[in-house]
């Protein structure tokens, strides 16, 4: 410890402070709003916000701020009426990816949309460019007037054919023309093609999932490296359910100490392992979990634990 330089330690704490000031709600406080918090701490969420997205109008700054604020001053009207009001604190860090989780999922969506980018999900170039190239006719071979079909169609036939072992009949090929992943994905499900695995067609199409942690016969999350907290979508949606509804526990935070990683990771697998058993009854149709079940189920089972 002797090039210890305490001076450089306190300032580099101060200035993290600055970069990231707590909000603090007052337990009785039913009209929680974020000016109360004062002008370096929307400073700092703006400042948050605008370093990763430089380019955002001061329109949607200013709505995905809003957005949160409503949150934070729902949340505290609720806490406030409670049986036990408890002090809530909120980073400028929280806050604001909150706010731009809203702008990334919501905003940008609804404003790509406007201009006719986001018309529908589809495959990629890519993808098309991927199966035709494979060249196999003998897939076309019972089809009528295969030319009326586009490379598209015949990209996803090949597709179906290489990938998932489907007999391409004209019926088959008729019944999926033109439509979108997702409705075409439903055309199997609605005719029992149990031995498909609709999750990995999910992710080959190109068709998201975005409310919900989604797990198939070999496990989930989907869309997750492992359990829930090494995927950042899963993570972000998670706490701030956490956030909202168990403010007194600070489940983030508690999931963030390394001393409570072994009893995270049981819980964790346990949840994991219960939702991979009911999916399998499902004989090969994902399920798809809430964000807020999962939320409310992993606070129960630390309260099992004793962990909380």
């Amino acid at each position: 410890m002797d090039n210890f330089d305490l001076k450089k330690y306190l300032a580099e704490g101060k200035l993290y402070e600055e970069a990231n000031p707590i909000w603090v709600i007052d337990a009785f406080d039913d009209s929680a709003d974020i000016e109360k918090a004062g002008p370096a701490y929307k400073k700092a969420v703006i400042d948050i916000i605008k370093s990763k997205h430089p380019d955002i109008s001061d329109k949607d700054l200013e709505a995905s701020i809003e957005v949160m604020n409503v949150t934070w001053y729902n949340a505290s009207r609720r806490n406030s009426k409670g049986s036990e009001p408890r002090e809530m604190k909120v980073s400028a860090e929280d806050f604001a990816d909150d706010a731009m989780e809203h702008y990334e999922d919501v905003i940008v969506f609804d404003n790509n949309l406007a201009e006719g980018k986001l018309l529908k999900e589809d495959v990629s170039p890519r993808f098309i460019k991927k199966y035709l190239s494979m060249g196999a006719p003998e897939v076309f071979e019972d089809i009528e007037d295969i030319e009326s079909y586009s490379d598209r169609d015949k990209a996803i036939l090949i597709f179906l054919d290489e990938e998932h072992g489907v007999t391409i009949s004209d019926k088959l090929a008729k019944g999926i023309k033109g439509k979108a992943p997702a409705d075409i994905i439903k055309y199997f499900q609605d005719r029992d093609y149990e031995y498909m695995s609709y999750s990995v067609m999910k992710r080959q199409l190109g068709v998201p999932v975005v409310t919900s942690l989604t797990w198939d016969e070999t496990g989930g999350p989907i869309g997750a490296d492992s359990a829930f907290y090494y995927s950042t979508k899963h993570k972000r949606k998670l706490n701030k359910i956490w956030r909202i509804k168990y403010p007194e526990l600070d489940i983030p935070k508690w999931n963030e100490s390394f001393d409570n990683y072994d009893t995270r990771k049981k819980v964790a697998q346990e949840i994991e392992d219960y939702y991979r058993g009911e999916a399998r009854k499902q004989k090969g149709v994902d399920l798809e979990v809430p964000y807020e079940e999962y939320a409310d189920m992993y606070v129960q089972a630390l309260k099992d634990e004793g962990a909380i």
